[in-house]
């Protein structure tokens, strides 16, 4: 239905300050064939503000549209756009009478296809035809059927809203009827006429929206009521292009109002020819003049309203048809580019004929991208076919590729903010590549999901993922600083994903990092519910800045992980552990420091199970991991530095009593035991891990225990396994 704007301009600056709108579109969610946006603005500084209008269609300055906001909203919520089509936005402020402001300044959105392998379907709405009602009546109800093919109507949800809510409050349109059948009864403010777009808005369980909009006149009765203002009939006319505009003399009458109280106002149905502030209504009193003057450089036909409402809202109005003819024709159209691109073939050149088909085609230069056909023709693709007309104009538009800068390799972790829980933390991988697409995996919860498409030319993009019995919703960004961002969210939980681009190739950028490392994740000794042993492993960073871990946790769990350094040496690592029901993740950040090259953050979550050996209780371990830097020694030489004597401490966990034993090093790693105990070691020097066993002199029992030597403090660390808990041991040269 056609959205019949005509704007109360006379009034206009003493009721309402201009309005100063900066409209902006955000964040689409996703539908099926629909899709919604939200649309901000700046509020208006008027204290007399009502509420807002906004209008919108698929074509520049020609809106079929309209939805209201109240006075204190500066965002709206516009439902049922179709992927693939650009939409034009444009809004205003209304006082307490329907007096609205100037239009802001209009914005256009492309409404982008989304990824969804889950889609829902939008409800829908019977129209309803415009309406009529005496002034002081009640309207209805009047019926109409809702429908949905994926949500039962009875969880279909319906609300209203006024363009005019001094003549119907929203409060004033009530519904019936249940299921599929509906009704609406409206109800007029008392002793008010006029006309108000009445607006029905039906809304599924999934967000999904579609609205119908309708025109409810209320007609003016004699009598008590007061009579409606007269506006006498304007002729119609006709100019020439760019003339200096014609004056039209009409007369206002009102049999009950004061003409000082009768506000007179003016709008047209083709603002681009006649746009509001080329029209103005001069003089007072009962003779009037209309001051049309026409926009440089136009031609066409357009109507102007003049409408008179007096202090009960009683509105009469006059239309006349004024014909802007052309003072020339061109014979060729004018074509435009904006950024770096060329149209083919060159038809500015050319001599066109009016009426006959032609196609242009747009080409962007290398880096760079086609967005779209703007002018007299609004269009998305790059081949456009025109009808030739006069004075045509047709703008091709190039933007440098966002893609470009933003593509490679791009590892992030997501995790809820309240803290890591299992079942909402994870790891996302994805590549992107020159032209926009990517594609990639989620790791959560042990089950790994595919994602792919193609990005926005805001770098957005949006995956939807069938989980169980809902579905896991992705949305993530990237920026040209190689950071990509956004959320992970199903059902009741969203974790914010933050990531990096990998940093380094091994041809063309090496990593500074290259080589191996031995990595310690300390024990807590003063706690018998959490692991005493010191968890390790050893750590391989590549010339292209791959980050390999092996390693072997204290209660005796294996673990092997790898991904990518970004550009200032972040590794972000997640393990799904224990069946997917524990895991571990850390950002480890390589940095050179007094007494590591490498640390961070590191979560280690272990479920309850009680037929587990160690630990069956469970576990959060949240504590700092380090490593440093391992050079293996060459022939004969010991992995520490210049020593023959070693202290090996064990203590904590389990056992009875902490002991310690003292060994010889020799030349090529070999161990000699001096302490009475049995002990028996071997070091591996390609790595700098050591294994061994060793005899509790207490309990007259062999454990097995394991380490890593920690070569820039010439010291070694790990755990002795025992009956059901890890102790620590340490090596300590003199």
């Amino acid at each position: 239905m056609i959205v019949n704007k005509l704007v109360r301009s006379g009034l206009r600056r003493s009721v309402l300050a201009y309005l100063f709108l900066s409209c902006a579109v955000f964040a689409a969610i996703p539908g099926f064939a629909n899709q919604s946006i939200t649309l901000n603005w700046s509020a208006s500084p008027s204290a007399n503000v009502a509420g807002y209008n906004v209008y919108y269609g698929a074509s520049s300055l020609d809106y079929t549209n309209m939805l209201v906001a109240g006075s204190a909203a500066t965002n709206i919520l516009i439902p049922g756009l179709v992927e693939g089509v650009t939409y034009y936005f444009a809004a205003t402020a209304f006082d307490l009478t329907g007096v609205e402001s100037d239009l802001s300044t209009e914005v256009a959105y492309w409404v982008p296809a989304t990824n969804s392998s889950g889609p829902t379907f939008p409800p829908t709405i019977s129209a309803i035809a415009n309406q009529t009602v005496q002034k002081n009546s009640s309207l209805g109800p009047v019926s109409f059927v809702l429908a949905d093919q994926d949500t039962p109507v009875g969880n279909l949800s319906v609300s209203a809203f006024s363009s005019y809510p001094l003549l119907v409050p929203v409060s004033n349109i009530v519904f019936g009827g249940a299921g599929a059948d509906r009704t609406v009864q409206i109800t007029p403010a008392p002793n008010r006429s006029g006309t108000a777009t009445i607006g029905i808005i039906v809304t599924d369980d999934t967000g999904n929206s579609v609205v119908t909009q309708f025109l409810l006149t209320v007609l003016a009765t004699t009598g008590s009521g007061g009579a409606t203002p007269v506006v006498s009939a304007l002729p119609d006319v006709t100019l020439a292009q760019n003339a200096t505009g014609t004056n039209l003399s009409f007369v206002i009458q009102d049999a009950d109002t004061p003409l000082a109280k009768v506000a007179v106002t003016v709008s047209s149905d083709n603002p681009l020819l006649f746009p509001l502030a080329n029209l103005s209504i001069l003089g007072s009193g009962s003779n009037r003049v209309l001051r049309v003057i026409p926009a440089i450089n136009r031609s066409g036909t357009g109507h102007v309203i003049v409408s008179a409402t007096d202090d009960l809202g009683h509105t009469g109005t006059s239309t006349n048809t004024v014909t802007v003819t052309p003072s020339w024709v061109p014979q060729s159209v004018v074509l435009l580019t904006s950024g770096s691109g060329t149209i083919t073939p060159n038809l500015g050149t050319k001599s066109l004929t009016v009426g006959r088909k032609y196609t242009a085609t747009a080409k962007p230069a290398a880096g760079n991208l086609f967005t779209g056909w703007s002018g007299d023709i609004v269009s998305t693709s790059a081949s456009l076919n025109f009808t030739f007309e006069p004075n045509m104009v047709l703008q091709a538009n190039f933007i440098p590729s966002p893609f470009i800068p933003a593509s490679g390799s791009y590892v992030g972790l997501f995790s809820e903010n309240a803290g890591v829980q299992v079942p909402s933390a994870g790891q996302l991988t994805a590549t992107i590549t020159r032209n926009g697409t990517y594609s990639g995996r989620v790791k959560l919860g042990g089950g790994s999901y595919p994602i792919s498409g193609k990005m926005n030319l805001l770098c957005q993009a949006t995956n939807r993922i069938k989980r169980g019995t809902s579905f896991l919703t992705i949305v993530m960004q990237t920026d040209q600083a190689g950071q990509i961002f956004g959320q992970v969210a199903q059902d009741s939980w969203t974790a914010p994903l933050q990531g990096f681009r990998a940093g380094y190739n091994a041809t063309t950028n090496p990593a500074p990092q290259v080589g191996r490392y031995t990595m310690l994740m300390p024990g807590f000794p003063a706690d018998a519910t959490l692991p005493n042993g010191h968890s390790f492993a050893t750590v391989t960073v590549s010339v292209g800045g791959l980050a390999s871990l092996a390693g072997i946790l204290a209660d005796g769990t294996k673990v092997t992980q790898s991904a990518y350094l970004s550009r200032d040496g972040l590794w972000p690592y997640y393990m799904p552990l224990y069946g997917n029901k524990g895991l571990m993740m850390s950002w480890q950040t390589f940095r050179r420091q007094n007494d590591t090259d490498f640390d961070g953050w590191m979560v280690w979550v272990k479920p309850t199970n009680s037929a587990a050996k160690f630990y069956p209780a469970g576990f959060d371990y949240e504590r700092g991991a380090f490593g440093q830097l391992y050079v293996p020694p060459v022939g004969t030489n010991v992995v520490f530095a210049s020593t023959s004597y070693i202290q090996i401490p064990f203590s904590g966990g389990d056992l009875p009593a902490g002991f310690e034993n003292a060994v010889h090093l020799e030349a090529g790693n070999k161990v000699i035991n001096t302490s009475a105990n049995s002990l028996s070691m071997k070091f591996t020097p390609a790595t700098g891990i050591f294994t061994g066993t060793v005899t509790d002199p207490v309990l007259n029992k062999t454990w097995s225990f394991t380490a890593a030597v920690l070569q820039r403090d010439n010291v070694g660390y790990g755990f002795l396994s025992g009956t059901n808990e890890s102790s620590q041991v340490q090596l300590i040269p003199h």
